[in-house]
């Protein structure tokens, strides 16, 4: 790993961390936890690429984390105690920037690729999405919860997917066919291009969310409603690898 892809990691993985001390915090934790929330999004709009060294980058790294905001945060910062708990986030973490050394950066472990989509990449996306799979940004509500004339889908019970082996053998399908990034497009927060590896499984975040490959010719779909859709050459690969697959069929809304 070279210094600024270290010194990116670095900064990603502040966030991840202190999400995990977060849950000692008490009270603020909501607080908090968007604050950071906001903080890895914006560190995550950039990639290693960006930055022409590794002074470039602590600059740009510290300055977004003074920056970062998301709609909770622009709520929360008009209360001034709230206000008070985001700076201090802000704070520590432009303080842990500017202290990494390159001794520091030695030791940094690499995380898998993850980058913030910017509104461009988003709309020309959710276009391919919506004449491939008829899937509509404004209505994200697609099959089975929505009636869509489009061949090769497949709608599951979410709950018994998740839970079996089905959802650990979707990231094995992906990387067997050399899909090693996809588009992951949640209801609530950002949409990323994420990397795929054989073996670990996909972060189901809670909320509606679509993924689809980069070709579009490959998606899974989550809902509120306990479903999971999958569709195109990801269904016909699960069939064919998953025996018991019709057991895991959806049946209707479960509340």
């Amino acid at each position: 790993m070279d210094t600024i892809t270290a010194f990116h990691t670095a900064a990603r993985r502040y966030c991840i961390n202190r999400y995990a001390e977060l849950h000692k915090v008490g009270k603020e934790i909501s607080t908090r936890f968007q604050a950071i929330d906001a903080i890895r999004a914006e560190i995550e709009r950039f990639t290693p690429s960006d930055f022409e060294d590794v002074q470039e980058a602590k600059n740009l790294m510290a300055h977004a984390g003074q920056i970062a905001e998301n709609g909770f945060i622009t709520s929360l910062q008009k209360i001034p105690e709230f206000k008070k708990i985001i700076q201090m986030e802000r704070d520590s973490f432009s303080e842990f920037i500017q202290s990494l050394t390159e001794n520091d950066l030695a030791n940094i472990q690499p995380l898998p690729y993850q980058r913030v989509l910017t509104q461009k990449e988003s709309e020309a996306i959710w276009r391919e999405l919506e004449n491939r799979w008829k899937c509509e940004q404004k209505n994200r509500y697609w099959y089975p919860l929505t009636d869509v004339q489009v061949e090769g889908i497949l709608a599951f019970d979410a709950k018994k997917f998740v839970h079996s082996s089905a959802w650990e053998l979707l990231p094995n399908l992906l990387a067997a066919r050399n899909e090693n990034r996809v588009y992951e497009l949640p209801e609530v927060g950002e949409e990323r291009e994420i990397e795929v590896i054989k073996g670990e499984n996909l972060f189901f975040p809670g909320s509606e969310v679509f993924w689809t490959t980069k070709d579009f010719e490959a998606i899974v779909y989550i809902s509120h409603e306990n479903s999971l859709t999958l569709g195109g050459w990801l269904l016909e690969d699960f069939k064919q690898s998953y025996e018991n697959w019709s057991l895991l069929l959806y049946s209707g809304v479960d509340f």
